[in-house]
């Protein structure tokens, strides 16, 4: 994403929930730059809609990233730990493969500097 894009999702947005993940999403997102896949999460916190911003932390709870969510807080609790292709089934539609897409997910370090690209 943009620096401002990057900016405006990391503190221009109130973060609705939280995300655990698992380690090895965890480490796709730090390490590969990777989206957020159900079949990483672990456990979700709060009441939010799609498209709302959230905050994905690690198993123990550190923040670890900030995002736009595709998939509201009562569709994403059915389809946590689950893989992509079986959320159609799950939800009876098809939605994102993603929960959390790159373009629209900010590194907590990125957050610390704003100033650089």
């Amino acid at each position: 994403p943009s620096p401002a894009r990057k900016r405006w999702i990391a503190a221009g947005l109130a973060p609705a929930g939280r995300l655990y993940l698992d380690q090895g999403a965890a480490q796709a997102i730090l390490n590969g730059g990777k989206s957020l896949l159900a079949a990483g999460i672990i456990r979700i916190e709060g009441d939010f809609e799609a498209q709302d911003a959230v905050v994905l932390c690690n198993a123990s709870g550190t923040d670890i990233a900030r995002g736009i969510v595709n998939y509201n807080a009562p569709e994403l609790q059915r389809i946590l730990g689950h893989q992509s292709e079986d959320i159609a089934k799950i939800l009876g539609y098809n939605g994102a493969d993603t929960v959390v897409h790159r373009d629209n997910l900010v590194i907590a370090a990125d957050t610390d500097s704003p100033s650089q690209p």
